[in-house]
C-alpha cells in the first residue's frame, strides 16, 4: 500500500521515499509537508514495505523491504528479498513516469530505504530520475560495482546524510558508500551531522530541501 500526499499545486515533480525497517510509509508525512512548504508543485509517494520475519529481531514479523542478519557484518544472507522489493520501487517510478511524463522523479529512503533507493536507482533502474536521497544507509551488495552500475543514471545527483553518531548505521558505512559511489564518478555529495545519532534533524531537513531546490531549478 502506498501512502500519497498530492502536490499543493499542479504537480512538477515527484519523492517516492522509503521508509527504514519496522516503520510504514505514513509516518513520513512530515518529510513531505516541511518539503511543500517551499516546492509545493512535489508530489509525495510513501510505499510500505511488505511483511516479513526479520532474522536479527528473533525471527518477529515486520515491515522490511528485505531481511537483515547482522547489523555488524552486513553479510549477504541479510539481503533476501532486496531484488523483490527493488522490483516494486522500478514499478512504481515507472508508473509515475507515465503518469507524470514532463515531471522530475526523485527516489529516496530512510535506512533500509535508503539502502533500497541506492541499490535500485544505480543497479537496476532503467528509467532516467533527477535526484537520489539517501539517509543513514550504505550500499548494499557493494560488490556489483562497477560491473552492473546501470547507465540511465550515471550523471544523477545523489545526497548522502548521516549522523556522526549513529550507533545503528555506523557512519563509517555511510562514508565507504559515499567513497565507492565517488570512485565510480558519479555526481554525489554528503553530509554530516554532528551529535545526530539514526534519526533526522532540522538542519539535515533544510538540506534536503535546498538540494531538491537546486535539482529542480537545473532540470
Amino acid at each position: 500500500m502506498d501512502f500519497v500526499i498530492k502536490s499543493k499545486e499542479l504537480q512538477k515533480s515527484t519523492m517516492i521515499f522509503l521508509h527504514g525497517l519496522g516503520d510504514v510509509g505514513q509516518s513520513w508525512a512530515p518529510l513531505a509537508y516541511f518539503i511543500q512548504e517551499k516546492i509545493p508543485s512535489m508530489k509525495f509517494i510513501f510505499p510500505t514495505a511488505e511483511t516479513r520475519a526479520v532474522t536479527i529481531n528473533s525471527g518477529m514479523k515486520m515491515p522490511a523491504w528485505y531481511d537483515l542478519d547482522s547489523l555488524s557484518s552486513r553479510s549477504q544472507k541479510e539481503l533476501i528479498g532486496l531484488e523483490e522489493s527493488s522490483s516494486r520501487l522500478e514499478k512504481i517510478v515507472k508508473q509515475e513516469k507515465q503518469a507524470n511524463s514532463i515531471g522530475s522523479i526523485f527516489v529516496g529512503g530512510f535506512s533500509q530505504g535508503g539502502a533500497l533507493a541506492l541499490f535500485t536507482s544505480l543497479l537496476r533502474l532503467n528509467q532516467k530520475i533527477d535526484g537520489i536521497l539517501g539517509l543513514s544507509c550504505y550500499m548494499p551488495k557493494p560488490h556489483l560495482f562497477p560491473k552492473e552500475l546501470r547507465p540511465e543514471n550515471k550523471d544523477t545527483s545523489i545526497l548522502l546524510c548521516h549522523g556522526d553518531s549513529d550507533p545503528m548505521v555506523l557512519p563509517e558505512w555511510g562514508k565507504s558508500t559515499f567513497n565507492l559511489l565517488k570512485n565510480q564518478n558519479l555526481k554525489i555529495e554528503q553530509k554530516i551531522y554532528p551529535f545526530l545519532q539514526h534519526d533526522i534533524n532540522r538542519d539535515e531537513l533544510d538540506d534536503i530541501r535546498e538540494w531538491i531546490e537546486k535539482r529542480l531549478k537545473n532540470n
